[in-house]
């Protein structure tokens, strides 16, 4: 089976893909409805539309007018506007019980992100599995994954090793404006090769209940560097699906760039592992 992780503006109909991770960009601007666009990530992986299983470069304009007429898509393609990655079922099994020795919470896998993603302003994205979770405990201290869709370069990432000058950049609070309102710098949340972490005072894991997802800001000297959905493990073999909106800050950042508005995780019976 397949489980779908994604920041996006709109959830649209899903593409049959092949068995790999991916990720997909679906045509939009920030608050209109567009057409689908869709690129593999890795060699040799076309990502089809559905019911045709010929890449997208193989096809004939009138076949791609035609698929688009399927799908009830508008026929001009935009800017590309949705990114994620989807896994197999087993992809939740076998994975590390212990954290690892380098001193970390967790293991990371980085993907970098197609050319096709520059109106985002996401660099690569990052999928790191924390076996025991991570602080604050009776919180996020349980097996979950994080996942950082991230606005700074690998490069730049590099550099937060947070020692005292990287802390203070760490440290160094942006503009409230590009922070969405009831986020609050989390305590001790400086993570080397990340950068700080944010938290919605109002999620609910931090107002009584269970942890099950939710969303991360993070920044680093004055400027947003990533953003997060965290999922837990269990929530995920749960088979449960999420498509939950993401707290808008007053200004954007990035000029000319897409923001995503939600963030989503489902589970499609297309393909078994």
């Amino acid at each position: 089976m397949w489980y779908l992780l994604a920041v996006a503006v709109a959830a649209l109909q899903q593409v049959n893909i092949q068995e790999r991770s991916y990720f997909e960009y679906i045509t939009n601007h920030r608050r209109r409805r567009g057409l689908m666009r869709t690129c593999g990530f890795g060699p040799r992986m076309p990502i089809l539309y559905k019911e045709d299983h010929r890449p997208l470069h193989r096809r004939n304009a009138a076949d791609r007018q035609r698929q688009r007429s399927v799908l009830g898509l508008p026929r001009r393609p935009r800017k590309a506007h949705r990114g994620g990655l989807s896994f197999t079922e087993t992809a939740l099994t076998g994975l590390p019980e212990n954290k690892p020795d380098n001193g970390m919470d967790g293991y990371e896998f980085v993907l970098m992100m197609p050319k096709q993603a520059g109106s985002t302003g996401i660099s690569h994205v990052s999928i790191d599995w924390n076996p025991k979770g991570h602080i604050p405990p009776g919180v996020y201290d349980v097996p979950h994954f994080d996942v950082h869709f991230y606005l700074a370069s690998t490069k730049e990432r590099m550099k937060m090793t947070l020692d005292e000058a990287s802390m203070k950049k760490c440290q160094k609070k942006p503009d409230a404006k590009l922070l969405p309102a009831g986020y609050i710098y989390a305590p001790q949340g400086e993570v080397k090769y990340m950068g700080a972490h944010w938290v919605d005072v109002k999620s609910p894991e931090l107002n009584g209940s269970p942890f099950t997802h939710t969303f991360i800001y993070g920044t680093y000297d004055a400027r947003v560097v990533f953003l997060e959905p965290m999922v837990t493990r269990a929530f995920l073999e749960g088979k449960a699906a999420v498509n939950a909106p993401i707290k808008q800050p007053e200004t954007y950042q990035l000029a000319g760039k897409y923001f995503p508005t939600k963030y989503m995780s489902t589970r499609s019976p297309s393909k078994a592992s």
